[in-house]
């Protein structure tokens, strides 16, 4: 209690713009109806660098809501799983060094990658393989990446098509789509286990291959056949599922097959869960964090707010595109083509901007965006914009794509790394809209 004591509704109102009484009104109704509550964090989870408090802080409230393993609230994900090829001879795990020294960090991020390559620290980093991730827009301060790149000896780029990443490239492998490849079992730990399985409805075009046979084949360049086995991606296919005794082809006619005997997802008197915490139950109060000099519970942090005649750039995804891997692709295109810039009505009259209206952004920074259309609406805050990501593409052999829209990439000069586990928060851009000339 003494950590949120001070936190009233009448002083998160006054750094929500959300009134007081409703904000008791909404914690009264999630009460009521406790356990069947669930906060769920959005599918974006890194802001501003400070992440992890704010998850455990939703977190912490679920717990007090007693959501976790109870029905309508958060369910207990299977833990049964299908074994990976079974290999005569395992291939070698050598030990991966470790960049960065986040305490709670599963592996090294994107950027801090980038950071070693511009740096050499803690080593030199000569080369990148980079798998279907189109890094000059992923990542933020594309200057940055580029930088690092120049300072490679190799780099070497897998992908569909010829996006940004693809131009810088020492050498390119053309991977086919995923209508014309199988890929390795999806094995999904919802309630219960499923297996699903994506195969091709079309042969591979041109001199394109799927990653599977482009890995087997470099293997085989460089003497290692011993850790390829099996003779197509079928056999390795069917050899996982000989586990559960599946046939392929079982898979191939349902696509999914979900195994209800390894559902168990509410606390019962036989099934106490147990969390990843030192004393394997909930903590609201993490010692672990403490001896490791960060707040044992969350405290609310104050960002930045937008200078003057700015404001803070947000971003999301569209439900008709994936990220900016589908810009390009026809139909996709022809339903939607560029991305557009929502604003607030009462902000958009007062600076006499009108809707479907074409403008430019330019960041804190300088850094100046494509034009993109406004979309005045009341569905955003006055001091925010947001855009959808993935547009604005800056490669010509991407033709649909290219200069469709604006990049928040580009105008992200800045972000903040969290200290707790290493994700990189992007929202913390600020833009003004010019109109366009």
């Amino acid at each position: 209690m003494d950590a949120v004591k001070s936190y009233s509704p009448e002083w998160a109102s006054k750094e929500t713009d959300i009134d007081a009484k409703l904000i008791v009104e909404t914690a009264r109704e999630m009460a009521r109806n406790k356990p069947s509550v669930v906060i769920h964090p959005g599918r974006h989870a890194v802001w501003y660098g400070d992440d992890t408090q704010r998850e455990r802080a939703m977190a912490i409230l679920t717990a007090l809501l007693g959501a976790y393993g109870r029905k309508g609230g958060c369910y207990i994900p299977t833990e049964a799983g299908l074994p990976g090829y079974n290999y005569k001879v395992p291939p070698p795990k050598p030990e991966k060094p470790k960049l960065v020294g986040y305490p709670y960090g599963a592996d090294a991020t994107t950027t801090e990658i980038r950071k070693a390559t511009l740096t050499g620290k803690p080593y030199a980093v000569k080369g990148w393989f980079i798998y279907s991730l189109n890094v000059l827009k992923s990542l933020p301060a594309p200057q940055e990446t580029i930088d690092a790149i120049r300072k490679l000896d190799l780099m070497v780029a897998c992908d569909v098509l010829p996006f940004e990443v693809v131009e810088w490239a020492d050498v390119v492998l053309p991977e086919c789509t995923y209508l014309e490849r199988y890929d390795d079992l999806k094995v999904g730990k919802g309630k219960a286990m499923a297996v699903g399985l994506r195969q091709p409805v079309v042969q591979p075009m041109f001199e394109s291959r799927p990653a599977w046979q482009i890995v087997r084949d470099l293997g085989s360049k460089l003497g290692l056949h011993e850790y390829f086995p099996w003779k197509n991606i079928e056999e390795y296919l069917q050899h996982r599922l000989d586990n559960r005794n599946i046939p392929l082809k079982a898979l191939k006619g349902k696509g999914t097959i979900v195994f209800q005997d390894t559902a168990a997802p509410y606390i019962t008197a036989e099934k106490e869960p147990a969390f990843n915490t030192d004393s394997g139950k909930i903590e609201l109060y993490s010692q672990s964090l403490k001896e490791n000099g960060f707040n044992p519970v969350p405290k609310y942090k104050k960002h930045a707010t937008p200078p003057e005649g700015h404001f803070r750039l947000i971003y999301g995804r569209s439900p008709l595109h994936s990220f900016g891997r589908t810009a390009n692709n026809q139909r996709l295109h022809e339903l939607v083509s560029e991305n557009e810039l929502w604003i607030n009505t009462k902000k958009a009259a007062a600076l006499g901007l009108k809707n479907r209206e074409y403008v430019v952004l330019v960041n804190q920074d300088g850094a100046k965006s494509n034009k993109i259309k406004l979309k005045v609406t009341e569905r955003i805050r006055e001091d925010c914009v947001y855009m959808v990501h993935g547009f604005g593409h800056n490669s010509k052999e991407t033709k649909k794509a290219y200069k469709r829209g604006a990049d928040d990439a580009s105008l992200m000069t800045r972000y903040a790394v969290d200290p707790i586990m290493g994700g990189t928060g992007m929202r913390v851009n600020f833009v003004k809209i010019v109109k366009e000339v």
